[in-house]
This record gives C-alpha cells, sequence and structure tokens, in this order.
C-alpha cells in the first residue's frame, strides 16, 4: 500500500508538498483554520470511535454477537470503568444505535450488539479487513 516509489531496491524517491495530489471539498477552504476544526467537530466517525473506550464495548459485544449483556458485564469485558460505560452509553445506544437495549432482568437492563446496523456491518467489515492486512503485512516482513 506505500505510496512511495522506488527506483532500487532499499532506495526511496524523496516526495515534495507539490507530489502529493489535493483534494478539494466543495465549500470547504483548507487554509481557513477555523473550516479545519469545524470540519472534524462532531464528525460521526470520530464520535463513533473515539476514545478508544468506545471501541472497546463494541469489540466487547461483537465477540458474542448473539448474546446479551448486563452493564457489569460490558464493562469487564471491555476493561473499561463503571462511569465510562455510563459516560458514552446514551452515544452508543441512542444516537448511533450501534447497541441495543433488549430488556432488563431485575432491575438490570440488557444491552446485544445490534446485528441489523449497517454501522455495525461496516466496522465489523474494517475490523476483518484491518486483520487481513495485519496477516499480510506480518507475512511480508517476517524475514525482515
Amino acid at each position: 500500500m506505500s505510496s512511495v516509489p522506488k527506483d532500487e531496491p532499499g532506495e526511496s524517491e524523496e516526495l515534495s508538498d507539490e507530489d502529493v495530489p489535493t483534494v478539494a471539498i466543495e465549500g470547504f477552504d483548507a487554509d481557513d483554520l477555523e473550516e479545519i476544526d469545524t470540519l472534524f467537530e462532531g464528525h460521526p466517525l470520530i464520535e463513533v470511535l473515539t476514545p478508544e473506550s468506545k471501541v472497546r464495548i463494541i469489540l466487547a459485544l461483537l465477540r458474542v454477537p448473539e448474546g446479551t449483556f448486563r452493564p457489569t458485564d460490558i464493562y469487564d469485558r471491555a476493561r473499561i470503568s463503571h462511569d465510562t460505560w455510563h459516560k458514552y452509553k446514551e452515544t452508543l445506544v441512542d444516537k448511533y444505535g450501534v447497541i441495543d437495549h433488549v430488556g432488563n432482568i431485575g432491575n438490570s437492563p440488557l444491552y446485544s450488539i445490534n446485528e441489523d446496523s449497517d454501522l455495525v456491518a461496516l466496522i465489523d467489515s474494517m475490523i476483518s479487513a484491518a486483520g487481513e492486512q495485519k496477516r499480510e503485512w506480518i507475512t511480508d516482513h517476517r524475514d525482515e
């Protein structure tokens, strides 16, 4: 995946800023620092996948797709604190629907991964693709 052209084995050509193509985003001025900040502010990808604690929650539930879990089970599996779970639960359950509230046992709510969510399918695909890419990289660099 490296885009650095090679002249000979072990040698790489130096790239300058002019060699990197620019991508124009309609209605966006890349020289305006305020606009750069607003481009990322509240971006759904960043909101779903940061901080790492949210990814840990999603991964913990994806490992057992048909399982239902109490909050204690989720934050223990994700190795996060009780407070962290409660801090991000609303974003993952209500806002993005990555996790479903599927019922209660007594006073304890039960949650599961939302298998009908397109976002969950994309995250699962991304995990698979990243795992495959990592395996290829390890294989390619094993002898180095």
